[in-house]
Parts: structure tokens; sequence; C-alpha cells
């Protein structure tokens, strides 16, 4: 076998299988990579006679001789006998030649542990999936909407990759077994950059990056309407190239959103490093400069798995980070208005309950609008958080600090007479 790349060439494989037993010799010919769009299959019987099997993706799925997400060809070779076998390959997608040779209780092996390892690949997908369309309904924060779209049709992309979605969803339709792919990855890659343009606050943090994203997908939606009027081979280089700049876009943003001391954006950061080094794996194994092995076939999805669990960890972040950010004033990271309210009422309660005093002292900066107007309001912004620090430095254990509303601050002291 071999990877040759994106290949308008027809590749032609020749075996000779043989049979040096005294009994007849069932074997199994598997072609590992399903995305193969004509895929001929000449198999001599050793006595003279050929079987010709035309099967592939752009044929109906029943053409095949075993219903299984890949290419399987019966062999069977008579005691004592060579049996030639020729196969035809052709395809506008990636040119992956990758074949083995398996009697067979040895494949129904193989077959199993690799059903078992998709199993639980979407079945953390799906849990990933379920966990945050709980999380969803009950914030309802909309990056976890454009999260759940991202990782829905990243999961069906990835259905269509692995060959399960030609086999269990649309075997009967082979022209859209070919265009499913680009108009999936097309979509997951609009989904992603929204969600980053959301989770990041990148209209208001990034403008320039934010356009750039918005540039992107329109870009990808272009490429995905093109796959309705275009042949697969015109649209699958282009998409291909989106998809690198789209990941490179989305690490730039990371990156100044990480530098800008936006603390989720680590969590970001980690799920898109561990994406990125996959992702150009399998586009050079795709253009032919990688071989075709277990790494680069399949360690995609093993990096997409880990960064959409990254990308909910990082979602949890964004609300830890919310919550605090609406009982803390993000200037001086004091309690703000929403806080102090709660707090006070808690701490009557508490000296109503316990017969204990309770003061409230206020405090405001005399002449601060005079101050802004003489020395700007970047100025007028170092002012508040130093009489903030000092604030927060001089009073007791216990006591709550608050900004009550612009230069004026409020100071619960449980316990303290007048």
């Amino acid at each position: 076998g071999g990877n040759f790349g994106f290949s308008r060439s027809a590749w032609w494989v020749r075996l000779e299988v043989g049979n040096a037993s005294a009994t007849a010799l069932p074997l199994l010919l598997r072609q590992n990579y399903p995305l193969i769009d004509h895929l001929d299959a000449w198999i001599g019987d050793g006595a003279g006679g050929v079987r010709h099997v035309r099967t592939g993706d752009q044929q109906p799925f029943a053409s095949r001789e075993l219903e299984l997400r890949n290419f399987v060809f019966k062999v069977d070779v008579p005691p004592g006998a060579t049996v030639p076998v020729y196969l035809r390959f052709a395809s506008s997608g990636s040119m992956d030649i990758s074949l083995d040779l398996f009697e067979p209780a040895a494949l129904i092996a193989v077959v199993a542990s690799e059903q078992f390892a998709f199993g639980m690949y979407y079945g953390g997908f799906l849990a990933l999936i379920v966990y945050n369309l709980i999380i969803f309904l009950a914030v309802r924060d909309k990056v976890f909407f454009w999260y759940l779209l991202y990782a829905i049709v990243f999961g069906l992309h990835f259905g269509v990759h692995n060959g399960f979605s030609y086999q269990f969803l649309w075997p009967g339709s082979p022209a859209w077994a070919n265009q499913s792919l680009v108009v999936l990855l097309a979509l997951s890659l609009v989904f992603a950059l929204q969600f980053t343009r959301g989770f990041l606050d990148a209209r208001r943090l990034t403008p320039r990056t934010d356009r750039a994203a918005v540039a992107l997908q329109v870009l990808a939606l272009a490429v995905l309407a093109a796959s309705f009027v275009l042949p697969y081979a015109r649209v699958v280089v282009p998409i291909a190239y989106v998809t690198v700049l789209v990941t490179a876009l989305i690490l730039v943003m990371g990156t100044r959103s990480l530098l800008a001391g936006y603390r989720p954006a680590r969590y970001f950061m980690l799920a898109w490093a561990a994406m990125l080094l996959t992702v150009f794996a399998y586009m050079l194994k795709a253009f032919g400069m990688l071989p075709h092995n277990v790494f680069t076939q399949n360690g995609f999805q093993i990096g997409s798995l880990l960064e959409m669990t990254l990308l909910s960890v990082a979602l949890s972040a964004r609300v830890r980070d919310l919550h605090k950010h609406s009982f803390s004033d993000p200037l001086t990271n004091l309690l703000n208005r929403r806080s102090f309210d709660q707090h006070l009422e808690l701490e009557f309660a508490r000296a109503a309950r316990a017969g204990a005093p309770l003061s409230l002292l206020m405090a405001d900066i005399d002449h601060f609008k005079a101050f802004n107007d003489r020395h700007g309001h970047a100025a007028g912004d170092e002012a508040i958080k130093l009489v903030a620090r000092h604030l927060r430095e001089g009073v007791r254990q216990g006591d709550v600090v608050c900004r009550y509303g612009g230069e004026e601050f409020a100071i619960i002291l449980p316990g303290a007479t007048c």
C-alpha cells in the first residue's frame, strides 16, 4: 500500500496469493481507507476463472461483498494453487492505498477491536454533546450553542471519514457520500469560528481578527455552495487550505486573548494545540507527504476528541469567570453593587439574630470629576484602583469592601460599633 495524495490517475495493484497446503484457504483482502470513489477488483479462482467486483463510495453500498465500512474482498485459494488479484483505484480525493490480507477469524478480531475503539470515540463525543446541552439549557449562553453545533457537525464529519455515515445513514446515496465530506467540514469550520468569536469576545476585544474570522466563514460557505455545482475534485483541495487558514487564525485569536490575561483562554489554547498537530499530520497524509498509519489516519480523531473535551473545560472556566465578574468589579477586583446588596442583607440578618452590632462605612473620592477632566480617564482609573487597594488593606478580616458605583465605596463592618 501507499499514500499518493490527490491524483487524477488510475492506480493499479497486482498481487498473487499462494496456497501450499492441501486444503482450500479462504482469505479476505481489505482496503483500509474507505473514501475511494471507484475500486474494481479482478480475483482469480485458481482454475482460470476471474471474478469482477465493482465497488467504491461512488457505487451503492450494496455493491460490497461484505457490508463493512471498508472494502473487503473474498479471496478463495484452492490447495496448491496461486490466485492472481488485480485492483484498480480511481478517486477524486486522496489516493490512499492500504491493503491487508486476513484469515476470516483474524479479520473478525480486528474489526471487533476497531468497533470497540470507535464506540468509545463516538460515545465520548455524544457524552460531551449531552453534557453541554444540559449546561446550555441552564445558562442560556449562546457560546454553548455554537459549541454544540460544532461538536455535532464535526462528529458527523468523522462518521463520513470513517465510512460509518455511508454504511448507516445514506447507503443508497453515493453522490452525497462524497459531497457530505466537504459540506460537513465547511460547516464545522464556520461553527468553530463562530464559537471562537463568541468565546473570546472577539468583536469587542480584537475587531480586526474578528473581521478576518468573518471573511473565512464566508470563504468556507462559498466552498460549501460550490460543492453543489462543481465536482468533488475541484472543491476538496480548497477546503483543505481553508481548514489550515481557519486553524491558524483561531490560534492567533486565542494567543492574543491569552496574552491579554483572559484566563479561560488557557484551556482554549491547550485544546487547539492538541488539535493542531493531528490536523497537520492528517493534511500531510492527504497530500501524500506522510504515510498512511494509525497516527496519521486516526490521530486527527483522537486530537478532535481531546480538543472537544478541553473546549468543554474552557466553557466551564468561562462560566466560572462570568459568574465571578457578575459579583465583582473588573477595575478594582472589589465586590460590586450587586454583591454589596446581597452581603448587606445577609449581615443584617446575622446581626439581628445574634444581637450583634453592625456598621456601614461609605466613602467617596472628593473632586473626582475635576481630577478626571484634568488628567484623563486613565489616570482616574488608577486613582480608583489605588483607593480600592488601600481600603482592602485597611480593614479587618471578615469586613467586606465593595465598589458602590463610580468613585463611591461601601465597607460592611460586622461586629463594629460607630
